[in-house]
């Protein structure tokens, strides 16, 4: 749910209608919905990734036609640029290099696949490898973890944030160049892994033709550090923990500021599942998903004020 600087707010949905992309105003008033589904110029096929670049143009990483879609803020077409790789996002930067997260697969032993972060040139040419994450083959070896490998990253203005829960609390951060600036580390306390999550991980191989994977599962002592980050464009970083909040359905939030210092620790609402956490921040709002108790997604705007 990316937004630009005038407060409008981007939606992409395969199921509303022949459109994929829905423009709400600051008031969560419906203004406009383009990114026709289909194959032609400007057609969207399968979203991956949406963004709003410091230029307030909306990237969409439309992967089911190999190419990054880009229009301004009305949903006029710019330009699209062709990849030939399975990227999950690309974000455009400000220097015309762009961020990639690809997905690859991988023939190692017990490896299914691994996803880089990569820094690329203006015709999404692979420059560097910032960060990369694997995914274990549940098929391979004699144990399979039961908890997720959850990938996460994040653009500001002048940087890029990347992370993963199998390192731990160790996210890495980068200029425009792919030069590495800091790394964000903070000692945590390890929660044991919640009985919802086991039965929620175990049920997915409920299956018959899974029962050899099922047999494999095991759990760790502890549950990852966190679940996800963002970025807001001035290099605030808000990383969703799995240390639970007061009220149902809230997670603690470490808030970093720009150099890369916890400066609050804040419970939030927000949902999340095995991709990470719905959340995005920018124009000094916090943007987020949450789960009501009939199943349903709200979509939620909290105003920030920093003193």
């Amino acid at each position: 749910m990316p937004s630009t600087r005038s407060g409008n707010v981007y939606f992409a949905s395969e199921n509303a209608g022949e459109n994929t992309i829905i423009k709400f105003d600051r008031k969560g008033r419906h203004v406009a919905s383009f990114g026709r589904k289909g194959q032609g110029p400007g057609e969207i096929q399968n979203v991956m990734a949406l963004a709003v670049t410091d230029r307030d143009e909306l990237a969409v990483t439309n992967q089911g036609n190999n190419r990054l879609t880009v229009f301004d803020p009305a949903g006029n077409l710019l330009r699209e640029i062709p990849f030939i790789s399975n990227c999950q996002a690309v974000i455009p930067l400000l220097n015309g290099r762009f961020f990639v997260w690809d997905h690859i697969y991988n023939p190692r032993p017990g490896i299914l696949s691994e996803s880089p972060m990569e820094l690329a040139d203006a015709k999404l040419k692979a420059l560097k490898t910032l960060d990369t994450g694997f995914i274990e083959n549940p098929f391979a070896g004699e144990r399979l973890r039961g908890t997720y490998h959850i990938q996460s990253w994040s653009v500001s203005r002048d940087r890029i944030f990347t992370g993963q829960q199998d390192r731990g609390y160790d996210i890495f951060v980068y200029d425009f160049s792919g030069q590495p600036v800091r790394r964000i580390r903070k000692d945590y306390r390890p929660l044991p892994v919640p009985e919802a999550h086991k039965k929620e991980f175990l049920k997915q191989f409920e299956p018959p033709q899974y029962k050899a994977i099922l047999a494999k599962i095991y759990f760790p002592d502890a549950m990852p550090p966190f679940i996800g980050f963002t970025a807001d464009e001035d290099g605030r970083l808000y990383v969703m923990t799995y240390e639970a909040g007061r009220q149902p359905g809230e997670h603690v939030f470490d808030i970093f500021n720009p150099d890369g210092v916890l400066v609050l620790r804040k419970p939030i609402r927000i949902y999340h599942n095995f991709r990470g956490a719905s959340a995005k921040v920018r124009n000094g709002r916090f943007y987020g998903v949450i789960e009501k108790e009939n199943g349903y997604k709200k979509f939620l705007a909290y105003r920030m004020i920093w003193k």
